[in-house]
């Protein structure tokens, strides 16, 4: 898992300053959790946050399909991940 956390980190952070990685896991019990299979990014700034959708959008990473939409800041800020 922290392999793919510093992956997402290097490949997502070339579109601007990163604050926050967030990748949801299934619970302990192995039961899903809210978010698993996404990924959610905090960037300093809008300019990157809009740098990285453009740059991201359609692309893969890891063999999966990008799919690039801006979250509520209050959920992620709560830590709501079910979106």
């Amino acid at each position: 898992m922290k392999a793919y956390w510093k992956h997402m980190r290097i490949e997502c952070g070339k579109y601007g300053t990163l604050v926050n990685v967030v990748i949801p896991r299934p619970k302990p019990n192995g039961e899903p959790s809210p978010g698993v299979g996404k990924v959610f990014l905090e960037y300093a700034d809008v300019d990157s946050a809009l740098k990285a959708q453009i740059g991201l959008k359609g692309g893969k990473l890891d063999g999966n399909q990008v799919v690039v939409v801006f979250y509520p800041e209050n959920k992620f800020f709560q830590g709501e991940c079910d979106g």
